[in-house]
């Protein structure tokens, strides 16, 4: 993106705030109004299952977008937690489609992140359908640092 688009979504995003250990940035079933970039600290996304247990979904460091996932509804299809105290930028939604009509390059990595989840999702659900569990604690062990890709916001 180019200075004035990035100076324009720094515009944009005023609410800063600090998440503690522990706490939710969002739960599953609320309205999804926001996403929000992670400026430091970590971002738990999860699951809760039938009898309670936290399934985890991901996990976001800084420079990462949290909360894409209910767009479609406007509902979190999951909930986050802070692993450590952490700072976040929240995009309100509609906030956030104005700035695209006036910056086509931010919408255009919106699309390639959520392409990206889309994409890690579909290796996740092969790499738990066909490989035992060896396989996939192998895979998880060897995934090249280098594969991990970061895209910064803040």
């Amino acid at each position: 993106m180019h200075a004035e688009d990035l100076q324009s979504l720094d515009d944009l995003i005023k609410t800063r705030c600090v998440v503690h250990r522990g706490d939710l940035l969002f739960k599953e079933g609320e309205s999804n109004q926001s996403i929000y970039a992670v400026r430091s600290g970590s971002i738990k996304t999860f699951a809760m299952t039938e009898r309670g247990d936290e399934q985890v979904l991901g996990f976001h460091l800084p420079g990462e977008i949290v909360g894409l996932a209910g767009l479609d509804e406007s509902i979190h299809n999951c909930s986050s937690k802070a692993l450590e105290n952490s700072s976040v930028c929240e995009m309100p939604l509609n906030e956030l489609e104005n700035i695209c009509m006036q910056i086509p390059s931010l919408q255009k990595q919106l699309l390639k992140l959520i392409s990206r989840e889309i994409s890690q999702d579909h290796k996740m659900l092969l790499l738990l359908a066909k490989k035992n569990s060896d396989q996939r604690v192998a895979t998880f062990l060897i995934k090249p640092l280098w594969a991990i890709q970061i895209t910064r916001f803040v």
